[in-house]
């Protein structure tokens, strides 16, 4: 299934969700005056897969930030800044992207299958690992 979002919710979307480039970036074929989306709203949008939120509200800014902000200290930032630098969602960018929805699911997904998920992940994680010693130990 391909992922779909929407910012239509989100207030001042048009501020918050897009930027006006300010000089040129021939490598991807932009100029400066076009508006591209925000870097923050697609890591948004992407990370939604890994948080299990398929939309961010009032009533859940403050999980699907703490959920990033895991995500972020185990795997490192979902962005990095054209300068190179490593950026880290911040909970003042969550909150301003309330109303982005992504159809990642319809209700959010509780914290107990959230950790599942992770759980699941490190024990493919172990038995990958445990197969590769296997295999080479068998042609050692």
């Amino acid at each position: 299934m391909a992922l779909t979002w929407s910012t239509e919710d989100v207030n001042d979307a048009d501020t918050v969700c897009k930027i006006t480039l300010t000089e040129d970036r021939p490598g991807e074929g932009l100029v400066a005056g076009d508006t591209i989306w925000n870097p923050v709203t697609t890591a948004l949008v992407w990370a939604s897969i890994q948080t299990g939120i398929g939309r961010i509200t009032e009533a859940n800014a403050a999980e699907v930030y703490a959920r990033i902000n895991f995500i972020e200290e185990l795997s490192g930032p979902f962005l990095v800044r054209g300068t190179g630098e490593p950026h880290n969602i911040t909970p003042e960018e969550v909150h301003a992207h309330i109303g982005l929805w992504t159809n990642v699911t319809y209700k959010d997904e509780p914290r107990s299958k959230f950790f599942k998920r992770l759980e699941f992940d490190l024990n493919g994680a172990k038995a990958r690992y445990e197969r590769a010693v296997a295999k080479e130990g068998a042609t050692a």
